[in-house]
């Protein structure tokens, strides 16, 4: 399973957040032209191979580390707020794949009446390949 897989099926377990935002508007990138509030787009900032001698050549899985930004677009800010808020929860109580929160900011859209906020994250995930 890949990381942004991995991430998505996160996301769209975790229940306080399918009751604010539902599985279906939850996006790996961006979302739909034109999408209608509420919804949530994820995509990698970066990776940086893990420190391991030979980073997975040997066969071994490798630990990598991902930055990420989940960002929320709600249509009221009182929601927007709510919505990061059942992100944070969801990837900070993963027990598999450990997400460590590094921030959060209002985000915009030129999308009328809608409020953003945008998480970031950093989390190291060992793949198989």
């Amino acid at each position: 399973m890949s990381f942004e897989s991995t991430t998505l099926g996160v996301l769209t377990a975790h229940a306080g957040l399918t009751a604010l935002i539902a599985a279906a508007d939850m996006h790996l990138g961006l979302s739909p032209q034109n999408a209608a509030v509420p919804y949530l787009n994820f995509f990698v900032v970066s990776t940086v191979p893990g420190t391991t001698t030979d980073n997975g050549q040997s066969g071994k899985a490798r630990l990598d580390n991902y930055r990420i930004q989940v960002d929320v677009y709600c249509a009221t800010a009182a929601e927007s707020i709510a919505a990061a808020e059942q992100v944070r929860l969801a990837l900070e109580a993963n027990t598999g794949t450990q997400y460590f929160f590094e921030g959060m900011n209002d985000d915009f859209s030129d999308a009328p009446n809608s409020y953003g906020r945008q998480i970031d994250f950093s989390c190291w995930y060992q793949s198989n390949s």
